[in-house]
């Protein structure tokens, strides 16, 4: 996510990392990133089954200061 993005989540409790492990959950992207399936991060989060969201699911989830459900923020 960008910087504004990655304080935000960060705030919510979210750790936020430069690579993949087995403690990680969701891909927060922009659609660019999302939508080259040469990325290497995409293909990563593809073969992990992470979610991969749009950066406004980290707004909405402070909005509501509550995980929200991720289906409205995937990128087809």
């Amino acid at each position: 996510p960008n910087s504004q993005s990655a304080k935000l989540a960060s705030s919510l409790g979210a750790v936020i990392l430069s690579g993949f492990s087995k403690d990680v959950t969701h891909l927060v992207t922009s659609e660019a990133f999302a939508a080259n399936p040469d990325d290497e991060f995409v293909q990563k989060a593809l073969k992990q089954g992470l979610w991969i969201v749009r950066e406004e699911w980290i707004v909405q989830c402070d909005r509501e200061k509550a995980r929200v459900e991720e289906t409205a923020y995937l990128f087809d």
